[in-house]
């Protein structure tokens, strides 16, 4: 095909001239507009830092502040110690008064912050005070300071905590801090706080960011401060709670209380700044738009790098694209519809696992109910409640007579405690029986209300009864069971007794305690792939369960179906967690869970065993099936860092496998994250390059998988101090 040469056009051709202007003005609006956002966001930035500089500033005059007020609370309580001994040591009026101005001005010598201390002693009518002439008459202070100022303790005694009071009078203007002092008391104390100080602290941290700050009382009095007229316009713009108070673009309020009715304020102004801003761009304006029209290149660039991998990871993820929404979206949206969906079958799990420790305690009081002829079948959903305010108790008791009228006893509990289904048949033998009690309500001493209704049942018709300790998980109920078996064996001596009076009596503690910790440890071992340890772990559960079963009880029964169907669960979760298909041993797993669940361990103990140690060597095979590719790994990294569109969803696809795996292979085999180890081999080729090449920059930038060379030469400084130019200038020659 031959290509026609255009024919050159006149600049004064209209049509030209219209579509260049066309263009250039359209060019020229976004690269405005740009750096308009970048000066708008620069300025947003800097006030921010300058919000938090303001802040902290603050910040430390309030706590500055508040250490004074608790030093002079210090003087105040040795002042009054000692000032107490000096007056019961001597006898004569004036020593006194002169040992106590002594004492007092020793305590505020060098304390700038107080003014004065004044002590009133008002039994021996002795006023000191350090500085300021003060006089006390008819229960009113007056003050020279330089004019005669009155204050009045009277409604200011008697508080819980100390005072700081603002107080007024005519031009005169006074700050004090008043301690805890009782009307009944023979001594009053307080101090006069120095103004100029606090002006002067407020001045050496003012700035022309942060041009006024100022101490306001709870009616927003100024009290002292720097350049306090620019803040009077704004006393109505903010209220008493810490925080900034944005007043416009360029004007906020900064509030830090210094105690309920005390609160510094500071105004933060970033017209300074906003006017610097304004000169550095200036001067930057021609290079900046130099550099937007090679950014405008440089965005094709970067499509490679953004973009089109985005665009794969949707095509992957996202089964039915939404064009209406964006990637990152139709992403997010898919993730958490993967996480839900997990949730949602862990739910299950822990759902099932309960519903089937429900049905085996059901059949066990089922069976005891129908025994004793029982009409109404109780509903053990109470029992397996999450209301924090239950508690479980197992009693056993023996009737004077035989049988033992179970009917009567329920139904004495029940009545007694006011709650439905709230005692239960766990055994009955002759006149013997085991209850269960589901105690509900916001009594705090649960076992000694229950021990004194066994007490008033053996006092009127002869039950000898043992009280269980306390639990609020149905698990617990095995060793609730077997502790009120242990303490009746105490009736000899204590016809009604608690496991916890009888425990120190008896020779060991209950089997049945349900093992919580070894169950959680299993989960760990197992999610950790530690099938060593997890393996100590299903030992010891197996022989946990195989002492139980020398009780020869339901109950124990029921102890041994519990922790078996944990144990099952644990395995589930773990091969759910690393994403073994459930299809793949959902035989084994229900041919478990029929042993673990309706039969009996006594007689399926080797079946049971068997089933669950080829459940684990299943799981151990899977993974390391999965952990075999792993060994390659490494050099797969190692072969393919240098592409740019080199990612951790790129490396889960070659090896099959999930990102959150992949991305546990990585950190196990390398000791690294995924992307720490990546950046390491690509700075370690680029410095090679940079010493060993003549190269440039760019391109050493996109030989090591970097499209994006500000992106690549900024990482670079960040790790070794230098520039790319500057290592290989530095290096070289050395």
């Amino acid at each position: 095909m031959k290509i026609r040469q255009a024919r050159p056009h006149k600049f004064s051709d209209s049509t030209l001239l219209r579509y260049f202007l066309s263009y250039f003005i359209i060019f020229c609006f976004l690269i405005t507009g740009f750096f308009y956002i970048v000066r708008t966001q620069l300025a947003k930035l800097y006030l921010e830092q300058l919000t938090v500089s303001s802040e902290e500033q603050l910040h430390n005059i309030r706590q500055t502040l508040a250490e004074e007020f608790d030093a002079m609370n210090t003087v105040n309580n040795s002042i009054k110690d000692n000032v107490n001994i000096i007056l019961a040591r001597y006898t004569t009026d004036e020593w006194r008064q002169y040992l106590v101005y002594k004492e007092i001005t020793k305590y505020t010598t060098g304390r700038p912050y107080i003014k004065s201390a004044v002590y009133l002693n008002k039994k021996r009518n002795i006023v000191s005070s350090s500085q300021v002439i003060t006089e006390y008459k008819e229960d009113v202070f007056y003050m020279l300071d330089p004019d005669l100022f009155v204050f009045d303790p009277a409604p200011y005694l008697d508080s819980r905590q100390n005072q700081l009071l603002y107080l007024q009078e005519n031009d005169q203007k006074h700050l004090i801090y008043f301690p805890v002092n009782s009307s009944h008391s023979n001594y009053i104390t307080y101090f006069l706080v120095s103004l100029r100080e606090i002006q002067q602290l407020c001045e050496n941290a003012s700035s022309s960011e942060m041009p006024a700050i100022a101490l306001l009382d709870s009616e927003k009095n100024i009290v002292a401060g720097t350049n306090p007229k620019l803040l009077m316009p704004y006393m109505d713009s903010f209220e008493s709670g810490d925080g900034i108070y944005s007043i416009d673009s360029s004007t906020s309020l900064c509030v830090s209380r210094l105690s309920n009715d005390f609160v510094m304020l500071s105004l933060i102004s970033n017209q300074v700044l906003l006017m610097q801003v304004n000169t550095a761009f200036k001067t930057a304006y021609l290079i900046l738009l130099a550099l937007g029209f090679l950014g405008f290149l440089l965005l094709l660039l970067s499509m490679r790098s953004t973009y089109m991998p985005l665009h794969k990871l949707t095509q992957k993820f996202v089964t039915a694209p939404d064009r209406r929404q964006s990637y990152l979206e139709q992403l997010d949206q898919t993730f958490t519809d993967s996480n839900l969906q997990n949730r949602q079958l862990q739910e299950k799990l822990e759902k099932y696992k309960l519903s089937i420790q429900k049905s085996i305690l059901d059949s066990i009081i089922t069976s005891n109910h129908m025994a004793v002829d029982w009409q109404e079948l109780p509903d053990i959903d109470r029992f397996f409640g999450i209301d924090s305010d239950i508690l479980l108790f197992a009693v056993k008791m023996k009737s004077p007579r035989s049988p033992f009228p179970c009917g009567k006893i329920v139904e004495f509990f029940r009545s007694s405690l006011t709650s439905e289904d709230s005692c239960v048949i766990l055994e009955t033998s002759g006149d013997n029986a085991i209850l269960l009690i589901n105690y509900s309500g916001p009594e705090p001493n649960k076992d000694e209300v229950l021990k004194m209704l066994l007490t008033d049942l053996h006092q009127e018709k002869g039950y000898l009864s043992s009280l269980s300790d306390s639990s609020d998980s149905p698990l617990d109920i095995p060793s609730l069971y077997e502790q009120a078996i242990q303490a009746g064996s105490l009736w000899k001596q204590m016809p009604v007794v608690s496991y916890q009076d009888a425990s120190p009596l008896l020779a060991g503690g209950p089997a049945l305690v349900y093992p919580y910790d070894m169950i959680s440890r299993l989960s760990a071992a197992l999610q950790n792939y530690q099938f060593e340890e997890a393996d100590g772990y299903i030992r010891e559960l197996f022989h946990i369960i195989d002492r139980s079963e020398s009780m020869d009880k339901q109950i124990p029964d029921f102890f041994a179906h519990c922790i078996l169907i944990d144990l099952l669960a644990a395995i589930a979760n773990a091969m759910e967690h690393s994403d073994i298909r459930f299809k793949s041993y959902s035989d084994l797993y229900f041919e478990a869970l029929y042993l673990c669940r309706s039969c009996s361990y006594g007689e399926n103990a080797a079946a049971i065993q068997a089933n669950i140690k080829k459940l684990t060597d299943f799981f151990q095979e899977q993974w390391t099936a999965k952990s075999a590719s792993a060994f390659h790994l490494k050099e797969q990294i190692e072969n393919s860092f240098t592409q740019p569109d080199f990612s951790i969803n790129q490396l889960a696809d070659q090896f099959h496998v999930s990102i959150a795996y992949i991305s546990y292979l990585v950190k196990k085999e390398v000791n690294q994250n995924f992307s720490d180890y990546v950046w390491e081999l690509r700075l370690g080729r680029a410095r090679e390059l940079l010493l060993n090449t003549d190269q440039s920059i760019d391109e050493i930038s996109m030989a090591v998988g970097y499209l994006n060379t500000s992106s690549f030469r900024r990482k670079f400084k960040q790790d070794t101090g230098l520039t790319p130019s500057q290592y290989r200038n530095q290096k070289g020659g050395a």
